[in-house]
């Protein structure tokens, strides 16, 4: 794997998916919300060096759309090799059945 330098760019929408996320865990512990979140921006940071370090995500069969995991999470997130840039397309429990609309 090849370390490269990319920008991170998250949006209104994943950011909303992560807050919803955090807020939920909080219920039972906001220690572990705390947690989760710090790790789920943790775990993104390091895309900017290894942006391909993701596995392809399946259902989708895009060799571009890329997801890694946090815990029960997946962290879906796209990767334009030509823009040095990756974006995260949405953030959600694997339990979730994945859909295209999720994104939007």
């Amino acid at each position: 794997m090849v370390e490269i330098s990319v920008k991170v760019i998250w949006t209104d929408q994943t950011i909303k998916q992560v807050n919803q996320i955090a807020e939920y865990i909080a219920q039972e512990s906001s220690n572990q919300a705390h947690r989760i979140v710090k790790l789920i921006f943790d775990t993104t940071k390091r895309l900017e060096k290894f942006p391909e370090a993701g596995a392809v995500v399946p259902e989708l069969e895009d060799q571009t759309i890329r997801e890694v995991r946090v815990y029960s999470y997946r962290i879906i997130y796209q990767w334009f090799n030509n823009d040095r840039e990756v974006r995260v397309l949405g953030v959600i429990h694997a339990a979730r059945l994945l859909k295209w609309d999720l994104f939007h």
